[in-house]
């Protein structure tokens, strides 16, 4: 007996509305807006905390009666920090104590990785002026991320939260 297959092009799209700013299909989509997914897509952006269920109101309703918009992102609970590396198990004592010589250092421990941050920075261009004397230390895989209230995201969408209206 032959079992029914569902393919992609046949599976029902249900509205979402995205909670947190990403690129899909190489497209800014901003927070609030309104995309459609598939029910695979839609659970693993809304595990993410990027989407949740449902349509977006329309701008009227957000406004509210004063007709002031809500603001987006509270810009001040960005930072930059730079990652020197992601480790599935925990650095030795020996090399943990080279990474602390180096100072400002951040071990991070999450579902099976061990992560090590290094400093806390206002700007992305300040964080990318420290990272060539780290590389030079020998973390020559150093690079920059966003650090939104104490989670980890790419640098690429911790610019694109800042860059909001």
């Amino acid at each position: 007996m032959a079992r029914p297959t569902t393919t992609p092009a046949a599976e029902a799209l249900q509205p979402y509305t995205v909670t947190r700013a990403m690129c899909m299909a190489g497209e800014r989509v901003e927070v609030g807006a309104t995309v459609h997914l598939t029910r695979v897509q839609g659970t693993e952006l809304f595990a993410a905390g990027k989407v949740t269920p449902g349509a977006a109101e329309p701008a009227e309703a957000q406004a509210g009666e004063t007709g002031a918009a809500r603001p987006q992102f509270d810009a001040s609970k960005i930072a930059f920090r730079i990652q020197l590396g992601a480790l599935k198990a925990e650095m030795g004592v020996d090399a943990m104590d080279g990474l602390l010589e180096l100072g400002d250092i951040e071990h991070r421990s999450t579902t099976g990785w061990h992560r090590y941050l290094h400093g806390r920075f206002a700007s992305a261009e300040e964080a990318r002026k420290a990272l060539p004397m780290l590389q030079e230390a020998g973390f020559t895989d150093a690079f920059v991320v966003g650090d939104v209230a104490g989670r980890i995201i790419p640098l690429a969408e911790a610019e694109i939260l800042l860059n909001q209206d």
